[in-house]
Order: C-alpha cells, then sequence, then structure tokens
C-alpha cells in the first residue's frame, strides 16, 4: 500500500500529527526553524465513526492516534500546568505517592551511600599518610644504617691499621 506522491526523500521528512508534510528534520535543526506542534491541554473529542477498521470495528487505537494530544487530553491540569485529579481517581495519586517514595528511598540510598564514601576517603587519606610516613622513616633508617656501616667500617681499618704498626 504505497502512499500517493511518496517519494524516497518524503521519508526524511517530518510529518505534523496531521500528516501535513514540512521542511526535512536537518533543514529544520540547522536553520533553527523546528517547531513541534502545540500541545493544548484541553479535552479532545474524536468521532468513533471515523475510524473503523477494515471489518467494520472501531479501533480506538487508530482514533488516539488520529488526535495529536489524545494522552494529555484525558487528564485535567490546573491554570499553572498542575495535574489535577479527579476525586475519584484515587490509583493515579497512589501512583504518584509511590514514585514520590522511591525517590524518597533513593535519595536516602545516595545520601547513605555518599557518606559511606567520604568514611571511606578519609580512611583511605590516613592509610596513606600512614604510608608516607613509614617509607620517611625507612629512609631514615637506611641513611641512619649506612652513616653506622661506614663508622664500622673505619673503625675496622683503624684496628688493622694499629695492628700493622
Amino acid at each position: 500500500m504505497a502512499l500517493e506522491g511518496s517519494t524516497p526523500e518524503a521519508f526524511s521528512l517530518y510529518a505534523l500529527p496531521t500528516f501535513r508534510i514540512t521542511n526535512s528534520w536537518a533543514q529544520q535543526t540547522r536553520t533553527g526553524l523546528f517547531q513541534p506542534p502545540e500541545l493544548s491541554t484541553s479535552p479532545a473529542r474524536f468521532d468513533s465513526g471515523d475510524c473503523s477498521s477494515s471489518n467494520g470495528a472501531n479501533s480506538a487505537p487508530f482514533a488516539a492516534s488520529r488526535n495529536e494530544c489524545y494522552l494529555v487530553s484525558r487528564c485535567n491540569f490546573g491554570p499553572d500546568g498542575e495535574l489535577l485529579l479527579r476525586k475519584g481517581d484515587r490509583s493515579l495519586e497512589s501512583i504518584m505517592n509511590m514514585i514520590i517514595n522511591e525517590i524518597g528511598k533513593e535519595q536516602d540510598a545516595f545520601a547513605t551511600q555518599r557518606e559511606g564514601n567520604l568514611v571511606l576517603e578519609r580512611e583511605l587519606r590516613q592509610v596513606q599518610q600512614g604510608r608516607r610516613d613509614a617509607e620517611l622513616e625507612l629512609h631514615k633508617t637506611e641513611a641512619l644504617l649506612f652513616c653506622v656501616k661506614s663508622i664500622v667500617k673505619e673503625q675496622q681499618n683503624l684496628l688493622n691499621e694499629l695492628r700493622h704498626v
């Protein structure tokens, strides 16, 4: 089932929900002229007689796709854009509460993990400082050992000289 006037370049064009062809995406984004279709918040109605399938039965998904703001029109918004709940719509409210609770749990888990990471960072810094201190003491001890060996060697040389005299 081919579309009338369909050409290979027609498939790279952006089609509005009303299926009118506009400029290509690249041209719209390159020139900055792209404007997505505006969503209205008013309830939209559709005539189910216009959307019957080949067997004569109404096809609601097709009807929904014809309406460019089908999902938005099923929600009620206040003047400030806030989603309004109907009195009997407790399922949406419970879903929103579940989402808020899960977000709170995630934030708490993140804060706990962040605090744990800070504790681990402090412990790591202490271990690194202890390692630096130990290396410094080791170098001092090695230098002292070298001096003691030099003194012992000089003492042996002096002792050998005294024996030969």
